[in-house]
């Protein structure tokens, strides 16, 4: 057998359908939980006409009615902190079970970590713009070294509940590098699709999309050379066998990928 197809294969090619369509879904489902749990926040203080705007390849945000300056902080990180919680409790409610179905589901942790964390230092970078940490930091005088050291900690917890999902991926630490990278990677293809909408329809974030494709390749690049070695780590935390993936099992990953994207177009 060459090389090449050692890297790419039939096993390989399920495995990245697998990855798209589940992150799909995560992805999409954390954007939900964020906004909503900002409009909860809203809805705690007493601010009225609150909208939920979700968009799976564009901005998404929260519309609401007069809020105090001093309720900002709360009403800003109550979107992540909602967001990360819910998919947490999923994610420990799911684990035992350990099915390649459920990889939706249990994919939206990491994401969840992820995109959270990134989002801390995007807002740090982009002070004084009153983002959701932004509002924090400079409404709230918490100090942007907290909010740093969080987000890092965002990344890890993000990071590790991503790796141990790899065996449920089909994806082995004896797996060459570029076949574990292959998979890893395909959740860059939501942000290529991300980047293909802006750059018709909404041209404004464009740039936004482009960064977060690229800051994805990198990340998963990181991921997937770390996977390796700190294996042990992660066999002991908890140990999973690879399997096969069924054409099923792809079927329910891409189908709630399309599913979540025709919801949150539709009723968003």
């Amino acid at each position: 057998m060459s090389q090449s197809s050692k890297i790419f294969n039939l096993s390989t090619f399920k495995s990245i359908l697998l990855v798209f369509g589940a992150y799909t879904f995560s992805y999409c489902l954390g954007l939900i939980f964020h906004e909503t749990g900002h409009a909860l926040a809203y809805t705690i203080v007493g601010v009225t006409d609150i909208e939920i705007h979700v968009h799976p390849f564009s901005l998404s945000h929260c519309s609401h009615g007069y809020r105090p300056t001093e309720v900002q902080p709360f009403t800003g990180c109550m979107g992540p902190f909602f967001n990360v919680f819910c998919a947490t409790i999923v994610y420990l409610s799911l684990w035992r079970i350990r099915n390649p179905k459920l990889l939706p589901l249990l994919m939206w942790a990491g994401t969840a970590y992820i995109a959270e964390g990134v989002a801390m230092f995007i807002d740090i970078a982009g002070l004084p713009i009153l983002t959701d940490w932004g509002k924090v930091i400079i409404i709230g005088g918490v100090s942007p070294l907290i909010i740093g050291i969080m987000g890092f900690v965002f990344i890890i917890i993000g990071s590790i509940f991503m790796l141990l999902l790899l065996p449920l991926e089909n994806v082995s630490h004896r797996d060459l590098f570029w076949k574990r990278y292959l998979i890893t990677t395909a959740i860059s293809f939501y942000f290529l699709l991300s980047v293909i909408y802006t750059s018709i329809f909404d041209l404004s974030v464009c740039d936004n999309r482009l960064i977060a494709l690229f800051s994805s390749i990198v990340f998963n690049l990181l991921l997937t050379a770390i996977y390796k070695p700190i294996f042990p780590f992660l066999d002991r935390l908890s140990h999973s066998e690879t399997s096969p993936i069924s054409w099923s099992v792809i079927k329910i990953a891409l189908g709630s990928g399309l599913g979540i994207i025709i919801i949150v177009l539709v009723f968003f």
